[in-house]
């Protein structure tokens, strides 16, 4: 939504020229609106991180359950990426293959 905001007052900017009545307006609403933008995402952000990070505090076993099946994942993730590079290997070993 900001994206397409940006790219309306750009387009009016680009038709406005310097010598037109009210550029001066079109520019400090630009900036206006803008820093309403970026201040909107700020609280929108800060206030959802701050209700889900109160909810999430509700379930610490369940985040502590999360935060280990995570470590798991990449543990398996490092195992599968080492056994397929020594089955894709030109000299096969046996021996770590079987680790």
């Amino acid at each position: 939504m900001h994206d397409a905001s940006r790219r309306l007052q750009d387009c009016l900017a680009e038709m406005y020229e310097p010598d037109w009545f009210g550029k001066e307006e079109m520019d400090a609403l630009t900036e206006d609106t803008d820093t309403l933008w970026l201040d909107y995402h700020q609280n929108i952000t800060d206030k959802s991180l701050n209700t889900l990070d109160s909810y999430l505090t509700q379930f610490p076993d369940i985040k502590a359950r999360i935060a280990k099946r995570d470590r798991k994942m990449v543990d398996f993730d490092s195992a599968r990426h080492h056994f397929s590079s020594l089955q894709k290997g030109k000299k096969k070993d046996e021996a770590k293959i079987a680790k």
